[in-house]
């Protein structure tokens, strides 16, 4: 009976903790190509608030993640789905593409605006411990697009096309 108990708790246990995994990994940011791609995907659904998990908000207060987030994500869609950039330019590999010991970032795009140009920027963080590091949009470009003034509604195409041309889906 003792061991019965004991199995039931393991297993129990076990499942407490893959699942903490899966909700984590659940947001794809393990490597550039795949956090770029699930953040665009997230914000064509708009949940804003989930694709501000996607922005690096560390050394923000919670109260000023939940307020600013999902409208700094808003703009930042809005200026990927202007930007000339191709996602499968973007490595996948969990480690980025820079040599070893390099700086941990990767440049989605460049923006133009006002006269100045903005890196659109990646950068591997440890969002917690014991957890494996995750690809977020750099606290520079969070800081960037906190103060650019662009329009943060959909490209105005996609209000006229059918959603399976507007959407991504890998086979």
């Amino acid at each position: 009976m003792y061991w019965h108990a004991r199995a039931i708790l393991l297993t129990v246990g076990m499942a407490a903790v893959l699942s903490a995994a899966t909700a984590a990994e659940s947001l794809r940011r393990d490597d550039p190509r795949s956090s770029v791609t699930e953040f665009l995907e997230v914000c064509a659904r708009q949940d804003y608030d989930t694709a501000s998990q996607y922005l690096d908000l560390r050394s923000w207060s919670p109260a000023n993640r939940k307020s600013a987030g999902p409208h700094i994500a808003r703009k930042l869609e809005a200026a990927l789905n202007d930007a000339q950039f191709s996602v499968m330019r973007l490595t996948q590999n969990p480690e980025g593409s820079s040599i070893a010991g390099g700086d941990p970032r990767e440049t989605v795009a460049t923006l133009m605006e006002g006269g100045q140009s903005y890196m659109i920027e990646l950068e591997r963080v440890d969002q917690q411990p014991g957890q494996s590091p995750v690809w977020v949009f750099s606290s520079g470009t969070v800081a960037a697009f906190l103060n650019l003034n662009i329009s943060s509604g959909a490209p105005w195409l996609s209000h006229y096309l059918p959603p399976f041309l507007i959407t991504v889906e890998f086979l």
